[in-house]
């Protein structure tokens, strides 16, 4: 990279999050003094706008999350979704069907863009997620039209196996990926982090060169493959690690991020 990155992207849980997965003062203030014109801070998460946006109050410094792994781009000054890319509701409804007779015990759930979060029972009782910000639904339940991600949990099966045993049954019909939760996610084929931080750089005029990354997870290999250099956290996954040019010297509850943001903007390394 012959100049300094103009578009600086952020997986959030695992990378820009400190362990209670809030921004810590350090990150913060690194990002508020490295704020200027010309340089672009983004969120690219697996969560949803609903639940990224309050966590990144704290700082007026980043405009723009990619959500739902890329099925959303959130302006979080506006607060507003300027694009969503759910997933096709009747292909979609057809693989969960064919998913579902050949894995008994499956549970799911989804996103709808417009009304929230839905799950059957089995779901919540196999995930952490919190049940108050969740809605029950029957398993006989239709998929809406504009459904964003879909989740799928197996009580014999952990994310990386279940991914595996319905390998056959997903085809191309869902992008099928992992935050290191003990659930799949799925979004529209095609849809990731990558291919939306693609399209943000085109509409900012920047060149892909000119854009860094930081991940710690699978739901992050595309985009530091994507990124003119891409860093694994100190914490990531192997095949995250494999996906990058580089990897943090500091964890994420470390201010790794914070830490690699100073050294390429020529700021000196002030973590106590």
């Amino acid at each position: 990279m012959s100049k300094l990155p103009s578009l600086a992207a952020f997986d959030l849980d695992g990378t820009l999050f400190d362990r209670s997965a809030q921004l810590s003062t350090a990150t913060i203030e690194t990002l508020e003094r490295l704020s200027k014109p010309g340089l672009h801070f983004v969120a690219a998460t697996g969560r949803s706008h609903r639940s990224a946006a309050p966590r990144l109050s704290p700082t007026s410094a980043i405009r723009w999350a990619v959500c739902d792994n890329g099925a959303v781009l959130y302006d979080l000054e506006q607060a507003v979704v300027t694009e969503s890319h759910p997933l096709p509701r009747d292909s979609t409804m057809d693989t969960l069907a064919t998913i579902r007779a050949s894995t008994p015990d499956l549970a799911w759930a989804w996103e709808s863009l417009t009304q929230g979060f839905f799950w059957i029972e089995q779901f919540a009782s196999l995930t952490t997620l919190p049940p108050d910000k969740w809605q029950q639904i029957d398993d006989g339940s239709e998929l809406p039209d504009d459904m964003l991600k879909l989740y799928l949990a197996h009580p014999e099966m952990g994310a990386l196996e279940l991914a595996a045993h319905i390998r056959d049954e997903i085809s191309t019909d869902l992008a099928i990926t992992t935050s290191g939760a003990e659930f799949l996610e799925a979004t529209a084929p095609g849809v990731n982090k990558a291919w939306m931080l693609n399209r943000l750089s085109q509409q900012l005029d920047i060149d892909q060169e000119h854009t860094i990354a930081f991940g710690d997870n699978l739901n992050d290999v595309e985009m530091l493959s994507w990124a003119g250099t891409g860093y694994a956290m100190a914490n990531a996954h192997p095949l995250a690690v494999e996906a990058a040019d580089a990897v943090t010297a500091l964890a994420h509850d470390a201010d790794g991020v914070a830490d690699v943001l100073r050294q390429v903007f020529g700021w000196p390394n002030f973590i106590d």
